[in-house]
């Protein structure tokens, strides 16, 4: 099969990477793994997967009581597509408690997350810009100015050419179809309005 051919079979094909080790094999290497989670968010450059926050509310499987932040998780993991090992990443600075439904995108070595919802979801929000630089391993608050978004989770979020682009989300109340832009050189914050009739609106998401 030539490579074309092989890529074309690739494409749009789900496969699951052999990546849980035996429970054998954890304990003499000593790797941990995430604990099943929902609301965590997934991003990926082309070495690594990293996995940040979540959710789940099994006492025991969250941790019992060394989790001191049940039944949320406060933390970041690294997933190295090469060997196939899992890594907790003990980071600096100070690492967001809104840890479900939050947006993240990676940006070279910069792990951007925003909003967010905390305990009790939809009344405790975010609307900041957290980044991680995952090479240091170290937080950092973005302090930004401008029309900022509603305290908001389950939106979506890009960056296009230098701007953080950001849709949708909830309060926990109302649904949004709002859509900003952080320009990530002046740190400054713009609502931008559809030019669309509101008939030709996405449904609120």
């Amino acid at each position: 099969m030539s490579r074309t051919e092989d890529d074309r079979r690739l494409l749009n094909t789900f496969e699951k990477l052999a990546c849980r080790p035996s429970p054998q094999r954890d304990i003499l290497a000593g790797q941990r793994t995430p604990t099943a989670r929902s609301g965590h968010r997934c991003v990926a450059d082309n070495t690594n997967l990293y996995v940040f926050g979540g959710y789940n509310p099994d006492y025991d499987e969250s941790g019992g009581s060394e989790n001191e932040d049940y039944p949320l998780f406060r933390e970041l993991w690294r997933f190295h597509f090469a060997t196939g090992q899992w890594q907790q990443i003990q980071t600096e600075g100070y690492m967001p408690t809104e840890l479900a439904s939050m947006s993240a995108v990676l940006h070279g070595n910069n792990l951007l997350v925003f909003g967010g919802t905390g305990i009790p979801f939809g009344e405790n929000n975010s609307n900041d810009v957290h980044v991680c630089n995952v090479k240091y391993k170290r937080w950092a608050l973005l302090n930004c100015r401008g029309k900022k978004p509603n305290r908001i989770y389950g939106q979506a979020m890009v960056i296009i050419n230098g701007f953080l682009y950001v849709f949708g989300g909830t309060t926990g109340y109302n649904y949004s179809t709002d859509l900003h832009r952080l320009d990530l050189t002046s740190r400054e914050w713009i609502y931008l309005k559809p030019n669309n009739p509101p008939d030709d609106f996405p449904e609120e998401r």
